[in-house]
């Protein structure tokens, strides 16, 4: 039982009356200057305390035992001439080593890049150009392979960076060499590496899905992972959480590039109220075995899951709720472009403390809504307001910011916003000369700094009839009230003649129950307007999804799009 509670003014509060579309986050506790290396070390640590485990591999550490590991892995990068700024990249890691070669590789002010071992591959290396190389029990042949290759090219490949590459292979008793190779490092050089680091530093790197061109290697520092886990912890607890240890699962390293990392921080910041489960590396996006999931959540009697919603969804959409006891789950979190309002208040009702999310690669905090401080419907309509110091507007063509309930671009400025890109090849840059993040999403705020997601920016749509603005929430807002579509996407291809032919395509529950012909019955007979109705209506058995995150691929679906309207054009 915990017997120090969060204090809720490390959040800040929706407004009551803005007239104008922009908020700003008070808070009264002030953003920290530490980096995870203070973090880490801290003296208010409880040393003894079991903050990690992995089911899937029997494991459990400690606080001490964590700090030991990850101070040997520090030596061992500096005794294979590791300089702060260099990048390590860890791949197919799916035990509780990945936190020794996170936290040890960040701690000395080097660059962690968690990757997904199906994205290790000669361009990633080629374009991140790391300094180390860290490839775990769960990589394939053809990455091993690789880094085989680039382990025996070090020192003799002058395009690459390369100075250490340690492989752990499956069918092999070996332990990783940082636990076994005296690194010969004394503690004089550990301790001064470690107070060079400054807050402002690079800590990892986070892949940008692609989904809406060329995938991006964004740069996040100290600063924002620290603040995270310090001020935006508080939100998504309710009034009934606050004497409760938190078992929170988190996805595999393998599986996710993001929540490992910020999830790690937020633990060992928040250590009195909160322990980590990873999710076992079977446990991916869209996972199939559903009775598998569920019984894992009843098994670890996990308080709060925060892996991405896919797998929530289908879960409450079986018969696998009511089989196991996952009463102690409380807490989702729902990605505001994915879950519809329909979903939503279907998940609520199981998992009462759920939050809605809101962000990107290049700003993780940007908005969510508040199981305490917001209200049911901006819980069901709205993807919140922002986190503690952090603003948000709302802005027209111009710039100008708009007044309140008026669709815009949302624009986020604050501790949250990335440092930049590595290697930006197309020398691209979102955030504008006063440090505005330009989020490239069309949304609205109401008078309390709550923002409903509309639609990606390029996503705007010119209706045929008339040449009338509209969005694919809007018709995906009717679409999701079909009782056998589980989930929809929208996209438009340009008619020169009409303005645009609107795709809406669909996953259905039970593919012989509905056509296309039935379906877009349901729009006609549903939608406000004929504004909202699809030109053709395409049942699928999944969407196309890019990226480690699996957002929908907007690419993918305009390229059916076509292939579609010109099968259409050739038989009439």
């Amino acid at each position: 039982m915990i017997t120090d509670s969060l204090p809720m003014d490390r959040d800040c509060k929706p407004a009551k009356e803005l007239t104008e579309s922009y908020y700003h986050g008070a808070c009264s506790v002030p953003l920290s200057a530490d980096t995870i290396g203070d973090v880490l070390f801290s003296k208010d640590l409880d040393a003894d305390k079991i903050l990690f485990s992995s089911p899937e591999h029997n494991q459990r550490i400690s606080i001490r035992e964590l700090q030991r590991k990850a101070k040997l892995f520090s030596k061992w990068l500096l005794g294979n001439d590791l300089k702060k700024g260099e990048i390590v990249m860890v791949a197919g890691v799916a035990d509780l080593d990945y936190l020794s070669a996170l936290l040890g590789t960040v701690s000395i002010g080097c660059i962690c890049q968690t990757v997904n071992g199906i994205y290790f591959k000669p361009i990633l290396v080629q374009k991140v150009n790391p300094s180390a190389i860290i490839v775990g029990h769960h990589m394939d042949q053809e990455g091993l392979g690789l880094a085989e290759r680039l382990q025996n090219t070090i020192g003799n490949n002058k395009t690459l960076n390369l100075k250490l590459v340690d492989i752990l292979r499956r069918d092999h008793e070996s332990s990783w060499r940082y636990l076994l190779e005296d690194a010969a490092v004394s503690d004089e050089l550990y301790y001064t590496t470690l107070n060079s680091v400054s807050s402002e530093d690079p800590a990892i790197i986070l892949r940008t899905t692609g989904s809406t061109g060329l995938s991006k290697a964004v740069l996040l520092s100290h600063k924002v992972l620290v603040n995270i886990g310090r001020l935006c912890f508080q939100r998504g607890r309710g009034e009934k959480q606050d004497n409760i240890e938190e078992i929170v699962a988190l996805p595999n390293p393998i599986n996710d590039d993001v929540q490992p990392p910020l999830l790690t921080i937020l633990a060992l910041l928040n250590w009195r109220s909160t322990t980590c489960t990873f999710s076992p590396t079977w446990l991916d996006y869209g996972c199939l075995d559903i009775e598998r999931f569920a019984k894992f959540l009843e098994i670890e009697k996990i308080t709060a899951y925060r892996g991405y919603p896919f797998e929530v969804i289908t879960l409450v959409n079986s018969e696998f709720m009511s089989s196991y006891d996952i009463s102690k789950l409380t807490s989702v979190n729902m990605v505001s472009q994915v879950v519809s309002k329909k979903m939503r208040e279907k998940i609520f009702q199981h998992f009462h403390n759920s939050v809605v999310m809101y962000g990107s690669s290049e700003c993780l905090v940007g908005t969510s809504t508040s199981p305490v401080l917001s209200s049911h419907e901006q819980r069901m309509n709205s993807i919140g307001y922002p986190f503690p110091h952090t603003e948000l507007k709302i802005v027209g063509d111009n710039g100008e910011i708009l007044p309140i309930n008026t669709p815009g671009e949302i624009c986020i400025k604050g501790f949250g916003v990335f440092s930049g890109y590595l290697c930006n090849e197309s020398g691209e840059n979102p955030v504008d000369v006063l440090g505005w993040l330009h989020m490239g999403d069309i949304g609205e705020m109401d008078e309390t700094g709550h923002v409903t997601f509309i639609a990606r920016k390029e996503e705007q749509m010119t209706f045929k009839h008339g040449g009338d603005k509209i969005y694919p929430k809007q018709i995906t807002d009717v679409a999701s009230t079909h009782p056998n579509i589980i989930e929809c996407a929208v996209v438009g291809l340009q008619n020169d003649e009409k303005g645009d032919d609107i795709f809406l395509f669909c996953i259905l529950k039970d593919e012989a129950q509905d056509s296309s012909v039935t379906l877009k019955d349901f729009l006609i007979q549903n939608a406000p307007h004929e504004l909202v109705i699809a030109d053709y209506v395409i049942p699928l058995q999944s969407l196309p999804r890019i990226g480690t995150r699996k957002k929908v691929d907007s690419q993918a679906l305009r390229a059916m799009a076509i292939e579609i309207r010109q099968a259409t054009s050739a038989s009439n």
